[in-house]
């Protein structure tokens, strides 16, 4: 996803984990966040409810959550999170 991005011409701030991910978003200005829900650390609900709760820009920026499981509420987990 990286590299697509990449090759697209977006800039890329890729983490390693979810606590790592939230100090970056924090000091960069960034138009969008893609969150894996399975992340070390903190997972990829719990980073978008801490960005939505830094309010101001935070509150209206694109969350978008990615995952491989197969979890039928994995989905509202997610939404009531504050990704899309």
């Amino acid at each position: 996803l990286k590299r697509v991005l990449e090759e697209a011409g977006c800039d890329v701030i890729a983490c390693v984990d979810g606590a790592e991910a939230l100090e970056e978003i924090q000091k960069y200005a960034a138009d969008v966040v893609v969150l894996d829900y399975r992340m070390p650390r903190m997972r990829g609900t719990e980073v978008a409810e801490a960005i939505r709760s830094m309010g101001g820009k935070f509150e209206h920026l694109p969350i978008i959550g990615i995952s491989v499981d197969d979890d039928d509420q994995l989905e509202s987990r997610c939404r009531a999170a504050g990704m899309n």
